[in-house]
């Protein structure tokens, strides 16, 4: 007898290895439409549902989690059957989804129809069988994945890409061996790498008229260089799964045991180089045709929190120049001139760098706080509190020995000992977390600017005004050490036209501050 309620549903997935036939879910169909044929069941073409995706986990498949919700409102004991392949192709995931399916099936009573059989969940007999499919399906979708794994390992050694997706900026896909291979516009790409070294990402994207993201993603791949690297990785402990996958950090890439057997666009070495550039730049905020940034780690606008930004004001008349920016929570966006907040700094640092006393009175300060945070760099405060837990413990248990009616004298005097001995090492580590905590904290570490101090004492004028001498990085240093704050007043409600905007006195860290001398 035909059901009121029936439902067609196959999906297939190209990631777990079925094959790549845009026919196959036609196939599906053909066959199931048969079995109902066959059982005289109606099959509305409303409810034939096809999905291609991963089997293993309901979210990730949408329409099969809206199928799934359809059947839990169902009227209990309503009826019904659901035609696919195979049991699998509904999920072969863990064992608290299928059970989810598992129970929604039961509580409707819906038969599972397969080209084999048709499971009725509510039939133990049935129920046993359709277990055992559960069971198997799963051990292949394990064995799937360990095989699946050791080509994908195979593949990396050989130097021989894992996924087919190879960067489209000077390569494509060879359609027989899957492998890259240059394109058109190969050349440009070496090109760009040769140019990478001295020229900025976003100063190459302009001239080439290229997205700088695309840019950015296809000369940061170790593929360009010949040596396709793992950079990805879908499961991680501490984060779960993840599709596409977690970039890994750089010391974690898996590389290849030898290059592949395509054109690289550089060397190994010059795509390290190229990397350590891109770094260096991403470091020191390098932008083509900006003024120095060197003050952004120090400003700080007064009565605003948050980071602050370089930027650059186009004024409706007038010349552009560069900004430090701020996006307050609300309100709008606040900005100050650069060159102003760097005449501040300018002046305070020569002042520092100008009077040799003061900064060696401050340098004399620094080193007796380094001297005595290494001479309590040994107590470790967790340590000890770990330490005085423990023997206050063994103090309880001695404690209570010492009123053990059936304890022996000798043990009586034992216990009298070693309570004695647990006291006086509890007194001692009580002292050793004083003196912890007493450590005066190390402010600055001048190791960053170490060498540059000596020349800066020096010659500060010509060393100072020389970009060549004192880039931007390491103007950054000094000014994140020597300074502590630029404050800068922008008040857009105080005058309409122009904004009042002004920069304050910058405020010197306490290490400097605390032995400043006429």
């Amino acid at each position: 007898m035909p059901f009121d309620r029936a439902w067609f549903y196959s999906r297939k997935s190209r990631a777990l290895g079925d094959p790549d036939d845009p026919k196959l879910l036609e196939y599906h169909l053909k066959e199931m439409a048969r079995k109902a044929e066959e059982d005289e069941q109606p099959l509305p073409a409303e409810k034939i549902v096809f999905e291609i995706g991963s089997g293993e986990y309901i979210a990730e498949r949408p329409r099969f989690a809206a199928l799934l919700k359809e059947w839990e409102q169902l009227p209990l004991g309503c009826g019904g059957i659901i035609y696919t392949p195979e049991v699998a192709r509904l999920s072969r995931g863990s064992q608290t989804e299928w059970g989810r399916i598992e129970e929604a099936l039961r509580r409707a009573c819906l038969r599972i129809r397969t080209r084999r059989r048709t499971f009725d969940l509510n039939d133990p007999d049935d129920s046993n069988w359709l277990e055992w499919e559960i069971l198997y399906s799963r051990f292949e979708l394990r064995m799937n994945k360990i095989r699946m794994a050791a080509w994908r390992a195979g593949q990396l050694r050989a130097g021989k890409i894992r996924t087919g997706r190879v960067p489209n900026l000077g390569y494509g896909r060879d359609p027989k061996t899957g492998q890259p291979a240059p394109n058109e516009r190969f050349p440009l790409l070496q090109q760009l790498c040769r140019e990478a070294l001295t020229t900025s990402v976003n100063e190459l994207a302009r001239r080439h008229d290229i997205a700088q993201s695309t840019l950015l993603w296809t000369l940061s791949n170790p593929l360009i260089c010949g040596w396709p690297a793992q950079r990805y990785r879908s499961y991680i402990p501490e984060k779960g799964w993840r599709r596409p996958g977690w970039r890994l950090p750089r010391d974690q890439w898996l590389w290849p045991d030898k290059p592949g057997d395509y054109p690289p666009a550089c060397s190994r070495a010059e795509w390290e180089a190229i990397q350590a550039a891109i770094e260096r730049r991403q470091y020191q905020r390098e932008r083509p045709g900006s003024d120095a940034g060197y003050c952004r780690d120090v400003v700080t606008f007064v009565g605003h929190a948050g980071r602050v930004h370089l930027g650059a004001v186009r004024p409706p008349k007038g010349e552009q120049y560069f900004s430090y920016d701020l996006q307050p929570a609300s309100g709008p966006r606040l900005y100050i001139r650069r060159e102003l907040v760097h005449e501040r700094a300018t002046a305070a640092l020569r002042t520092v760098f100008t009077q040799p006393a003061w900064l060696r009175a401050a340098l004399d300060q620094y080193e007796r706080q380094s001297a005595e945070r290494q001479a309590t760099a040994a107590l470790d405060s967790a340590q000890l509190r770990r330490s005085l837990e423990r023997e206050r413990g063994r103090l309880v248990g001695l404690a209570k020995a010492l009123y053990d009616p059936e304890a022996s004298p000798e043990a009586l005097t034992a216990a009298r000992t070693a309570q004695a001995d647990t006291e006086k090492l509890i007194e001692r580590i009580n002292a050793d977390l004083d003196r912890a905590a007493a450590a005066p904290p190390l402010e600055v570490d001048l190791a960053e600017v170490w060498d540059d101090l000596p020349l800066l004492c020096q010659e500060w004028d010509a060393l100072w005004a020389d970009d060549a001498l004192m880039p931007d990085a390491r103007r950054r240093r000094v000014v994140r050490i020597c300074l502590a704050s630029v404050p800068v007043v922008v008040d857009p409600e105080r005058s309409r036209r122009p904004v009042y905007r002004a920069v304050g006195e910058p405020e010197y860290p306490a290490w400097l501050r605390d032995v400043l001398v006429d």
